[in-house]
């Protein structure tokens, strides 16, 4: 299953995923996305900032730690797999977010059996969150909660 926007009320709507550290301090060195880049060049009303994702971590307030901004062609391929995202070394003491803007250049990945409750829905200024759910069929009424396959890596 894909979702490929997120539907939080925004412009630049993303994924984000909570996480809490295995122990205190722990490091976090990488982020891994279940992901496809999704191949726009057919389409022609797109421009290159579509072809642009961002991976934000925001610490439990919702303030940025890090930011990574580039082209998702660097690291997603047209096929579904894991991709790493090497991150600099970041000692985190609380929970944090992992978050995906990734501005239909990115398919992201959810897995909807065991819902953790901790997948959200996000949107930037001022930084909001809701739970991410889909609708399933056949009558697409009822919601149901879901995961974003997003991972946070460390030691």
């Amino acid at each position: 299953r894909y979702i490929d926007r997120a539907t939080c009320g925004s412009d630049d709507p993303g994924m984000a995923v909570l996480f809490t550290p295995p122990t205190k301090p722990w490091t976090l060195d990488m982020v891994r996305v279940y992901g496809k880049y999704a191949n726009l060049s057919a389409e022609p009303f797109y421009t290159d900032q579509d072809r642009v994702f961002a991976l934000e971590i925001w610490d439990g307030n919702y303030s940025l730690l890090y930011k990574l901004t580039d082209y998702s062609q660097a690291y997603f391929n047209t096929t579904s797999e894991w991709t790493e995202i090497d991150i600099p070394d970041m000692i985190v003491t609380d929970d944090f977010y992992v978050c995906i803007f990734e501005r239909a250049s990115i398919f992201i990945g959810a897995d909807t059996d065991k819902p953790a409750m901790k997948s959200y829905e996000v949107q930037r200024g001022p930084n909001r969150m809701v739970y991410a759910t889909y609708r399933e069929p056949p009558y697409f009424v009822t919601e149901k909660p879901l995961n974003w396959m997003i991972r946070a890596v460390g030691a």
